[in-house]
């Protein structure tokens, strides 16, 4: 992983920073704790384990790969499906 995706991570799992607004899924926000600056706060280990979950399971493969194979050329196009 390069050093500047290592930061971006490392930014979340953090007290006092701020998501972008309508970045974190709702089941995220409902286990995390945030003051009225929408600053995340009380953030420990396992809350910080959990973003960096939820990031790499949702984001990253479920996004990316299940729901997009043919970009990634792990499905066969439509051009190359034989009816």
């Amino acid at each position: 992983m390069t050093r500047p995706f290592l930061l971006f991570l490392g930014k979340w799992t953090h007290n006092r920073q701020v998501p972008p607004q309508s970045y974190l899924f709702e089941f995220e926000v409902n286990r995390l704790a945030f003051d009225s600056f929408a600053q995340l706060t009380e953030m420990n280990v396992y809350r910080g384990q959990m973003v960096v979950a939820f990031f790499a399971l949702i984001r990253m493969l479920l996004f990316r790969v299940v729901l997009r194979p043919f970009s990634l050329n792990l499905a066969p196009s439509t051009d190359q499906v034989k009816v």
